[in-house]
């Protein structure tokens, strides 16, 4: 009797995992062949150009639309403009350098292109070369709201109403007393911009066939939830994987027995 009840316990359990088996195999065929087709255009995303090659369809784009940057922040800075798109900055049309912060402002003299954020200035040459974070501001500023230069190039910050000024080489600051003519930096409108960066008119300009495929095969194109929806089907197709032995190996037994 004991036996009996073990057998059919065994045969009510192989009908269950033969279930599953045939559910979890026609979920993850599907996923698995999305996985395998985007794969392999990954693989040769060079040769076939995908990497270079704008998505312009208006319903693939449209699957980003949650992910849309914020919009280009101008500041002049002399002469000429410096851009922030989320994160990157331009000068004039190159790129920069990146930074989370905020813009506040930008300036410039015969020696420094500098960038002014709340609790920080950066020098850069005029080749774009990063020369100096100051993240020690100015005794008076405890956080910058504007920067600017005097007539003779020398760089000024405010903050909290106080405006201190740099020397030449921007060794040393004093404060200024209302002697002194400051220009400051200015938030431009885009209409008013000539040498703004070609993304900048961009929704989307990183947005690529290559782009698209990675998001497809990490399942990060389905938002924050779209990785763990892969790895749910990573371990389905463990699962098929197990039961498939599992299942081979007791058609095996039964055929032995036979």
């Amino acid at each position: 009797m004991k036996s009996e009840g073990l057998t059919v316990r065994q045969k009510k359990l192989s009908v269950q995992i033969s279930i599953w088996h045939r559910r979890a195999g026609l979920i993850a065929a599907l996923f698995a062949l999305v996985l395998a087709i985007s794969g392999v255009l990954l693989n040769h995303s060079a040769f076939l150009g995908l990497d270079e090659q704008p998505l312009q369809s208006g319903m693939l784009v449209s699957l980003y639309s949650n992910q849309a940057r914020a919009e280009p922040q101008y500041f002049s800075a002399g002469k000429d403009t410096v851009t922030q798109i989320n994160d990157q900055l331009f000068y004039k049309t190159e790129p920069l350098w990146q930074n989370k912060q905020p813009l506040v402002g930008a300036t410039e003299n015969k020696k420094y292109l500098a960038l002014a954020f709340s609790n920080e200035l950066a020098l850069f040459s005029h080749d774009g070369e990063l020369l100096e974070r100051m993240t020690y501001l100015p005794r008076h500023i405890a956080a910058i709201d504007r920067i600017g230069h005097d007539s003779s190039g020398r760089i000024a910050l405010r903050g909290q109403g106080n405006i201190v000024i740099a020397d030449a080489d921007m060794l040393s600051w004093n404060d200024v007393d209302g002697k002194i003519a400051i220009t400051w930096s200015q938030p431009l409108k885009a209409e008013n911009v000539t040498d703004r960066p070609i993304i900048a008119d961009q929704q989307f300009p990183e947005l690529t066939w290559e782009r698209l495929l990675l998001d497809l095969h990490s399942g990060r194109i389905l938002g924050h939830w779209g990785p763990w929806l892969m790895d749910s089907m990573a371990l389905a197709m463990v699962f098929l994987v197990f039961t498939g032995l599992w299942r081979w190996w007791k058609l095996q037994r039964l055929t032995r027995s036979r």
